[in-house]
């Protein structure tokens, strides 16, 4: 796995505990990207700790209605037990105390231990799946066209758009785990893409999540004409 100039091939490529930034709806797979803005000053020192030593952080989504910072050391209560490992490939300052970062997804990894430290954010001991480290063409693995079919009907009654010749020439792999990302699923059912083992799983799983949305949408809509 490449992200931005570094290679990640070995298990020793991966350490096993980073600074954890977990997010209510903003989850990251491997491969894939995401843009942050960071205001608060303990991230910004995480941030600026990260860029100053192997840029990687672990990136974990939320557990609905809690509050992960006041868990307490060696409670993980409030956070879900995978995530992702991101390499920050962009940093800029932008001058009123925020800084925008770019992480791009390594690996997955199990949760562990949080650590008892001096830093204002916290940290956990991680466990990676080093199986995403093994770069594969998955381009046969999916029903392309089933899928682009539900997620075309599924942006149009969400009256999102897409650039649907862009989206004509990428890989099934960045297709599914681009739009993983950026399609306003609920935080279990981003949870339940990141858990996916392998990429016809996560394509299947959201063909079954646009469609429930879809149908519960037209449901809505038959009702209110009533």
């Amino acid at each position: 796995m490449q992200a931005g100039n570094v290679f990640y091939q070995e298990p020793q490529d991966i350490p096993r505990t980073l600074p954890i930034l977990s997010l209510a709806s903003l989850m990251l797979l491997p491969g894939g990207f995401v843009p942050l803005t960071i205001s608060e000053p303990r991230l910004i020192q995480m941030i600026d700790d990260a860029m100053s030593g192997n840029r990687l952080l672990g990136l974990i989504l939320v557990k609905t209605e809690s509050n992960p910072e006041r868990a307490s050391i060696n409670d993980n209560k409030g956070l879900w037990d995978v995530g992702c490992i991101g390499r920050i490939t962009n940093y800029s300052e932008v001058g009123d105390g925020q800084v925008l970062i770019s992480l791009q997804g390594v690996c997955r990894f199990w949760l562990g231990r949080e650590l008892a430290t001096e830093k204002p954010y916290r940290q956990f001991q991680i466990d990676p799946f080093l199986n995403d480290l093994d770069e594969k063409d998955h381009c046969n693995e999916i029903d392309r066209d089933t899928f682009l079919a539900v997620f075309r009907d599924y942006l149009e009654i969400n009256a999102m758009h897409a650039d649907w010749d862009t989206i004509a020439e990428v890989s099934n792999e960045t297709l599914v785990n681009a739009l993983s990302i950026i399609v306003p699923f609920d935080p279990a059912e981003k949870q339940a893409l990141l858990e996916a083992p392998d990429l016809k799983t996560r394509s299947e799983t959201m063909i079954a999540i646009a469609q429930r949305a879809i149908m519960e949408q037209s449901k809505n809509k038959r009702n209110f004409l009533q």
